[in-house]
């Protein structure tokens, strides 16, 4: 689906802090699908031919969003720009049957509580302020990627297993430790962390092939994870002595070093 007119007015009409939206942001995750751009302003009413909606907050008013969610629950992705927990909640509660795609981006909270998404296939979350993230309640047997963004984050609460996660890239330099224990289906792993032991049994993980971790901290690493990383595919551990500063120790890779 062609970017509209209508993207191209949000785009220029909004605060400096939307302005910076890319095209990227303004299309869903799987472009096939037929979408709409929202803002707190737009109330979509039922359409059954939309399937991905996204949604650009300049203000906290989320009523039309919760009633255009209401109105069409069909939606398979749902993007969300300067949302907030209680439109999260909203969408969980709603329970939409087809709902797999979840963007939660721009957040301006330090304290975000995931509440249940169990037939989530795919989260992002995205956030400058974020200090706080607690996924207990998640039950995202399902979920496959995990994609989290969060700069300030120092906490991280998760259930111990996602039985189905294949994809985690984590950017949180400040983080220092990972909370989950089984993912027997992970195939790509990346972080920027400062953990202070690695993420548990990497080794067990058969079909683990990419692997690109930067520890901001020293960690001790196992023969076996170094052997994991050097038959991987474009893998690296790269281990600092803080955020910005020299390398501890470097494992990589053969196809990285050709």
């Amino acid at each position: 689906m062609k970017i509209s007119f209508l993207v191209f007015s949000l785009i220029f009409s909004m605060t400096t802090y939307s302005q910076k939206l890319n095209e990227s942001d303004l299309k869903p995750y799987n472009n096939e699908l037929n979408f709409k751009i929202l803002d707190e302003n737009d109330l979509l009413e039922k359409n059954e031919s939309i399937e991905a909606v996204i949604f650009v907050f300049n203000k906290p008013m989320y009523k039309n969003a919760e009633r255009s969610i209401s109105n069409n629950p069909q939606l398979k992705e749902i993007k969300l720009f300067g949302s907030s927990q209680e439109l999260l909640t909203f969408i969980s509660d709603s329970k939409l049957p087809k709902l797999t795609h979840l963007f939660f981006k721009r957040y301006k909270g330090s304290v975000l509580e995931i509440p249940p998404f169990p037939i989530l296939e795919h989260l992002t979350i995205q956030s400058l302020l974020l200090v706080s993230l607690n996924m207990d309640k998640g039950e995202m047997n399902k979920l496959d990627i995990l994609d989290i963004n969060a700069p300030k984050l120092r906490k991280w609460k998760s259930a111990e297993s996602i039985p189905n996660l294949g994809l985690i890239e984590l950017k949180a330099p400040l983080l220092d430790s990972f909370p989950i224990v089984h993912m027997p289906k992970i195939t790509q792993f990346y972080y920027e962390c400062s953990f202070k032991v690695l993420p548990e049994n990497l080794c067990d993980y058969a079909d683990l092939s990419y692997i690109s971790f930067n520890n901001y901290c020293p960690v001790q690493i196992d023969a076996c994870i170094k052997k994991k990383i050097k038959q991987g595919v474009y893998s690296n551990l790269t281990v600092y002595d803080q955020i910005h500063g020299k390398i501890l120790s470097e494992v990589e890779s053969k196809d990285r070093k050709e």
